[in-house]
């Protein structure tokens, strides 16, 4: 499949392609790049993108930059920081922030934002109040700790 976007690509003349993902790791926020040639991720420190070292990119977003090398055509990957545990609209907001600067465009992430809000919420622990607590026991409900 990815053959086949990358042929598509080559028939458009496409000079970049880019791939996005997320890096599961617990080193705070961030976004980190993979490119060909790696030189393009010095021009990427400008906009906060730290360079992958080590290791390798699974899954669709590390083939793409390796199937484009072989074809030689220039691929970055650019990976927004996460937890990994959740679906992560934060990391997304992050990537796509990189994306653009860059690329001097404006995207909408207002679904984004909604989505992390939504998220954060759920994943809150739930603070239970002492008082409802004791009325509880008072009403005779059984209440365990």
């Amino acid at each position: 499949m990815i053959n086949l976007l990358l042929d598509y690509a080559e028939k458009l003349g496409t000079k970049i392609v880019v791939s996005l993902g997320g890096y599961v790791t617990d080193e705070g926020l961030g976004v980190y790049g993979a490119a060909y040639p790696e030189e393009m991720l010095d021009e990427m420190g400008a906009y906060g993108v730290k360079k992958l070292t080590g290791g390798y990119v699974t899954g669709a977003a590390g083939v793409v930059v390796g199937l484009a090398k072989i074809r030689g055509i220039k691929s970055i990957c650019l990976l927004g920081t996460t937890p990994g545990s959740l679906p992560d609209a934060r990391a997304a907001m992050m990537v796509l922030s990189v994306l653009e600067q860059w690329l001097g465009v404006k995207t909408d992430i207002s679904e984004l934002v909604e989505m992390d809000e939504m998220i954060r919420e759920s994943t809150k622990p739930k603070e239970v109040k002492t008082q409802e607590v004791e009325e509880k026991k008072e009403e005779g409900v059984p209440y365990h700790t």
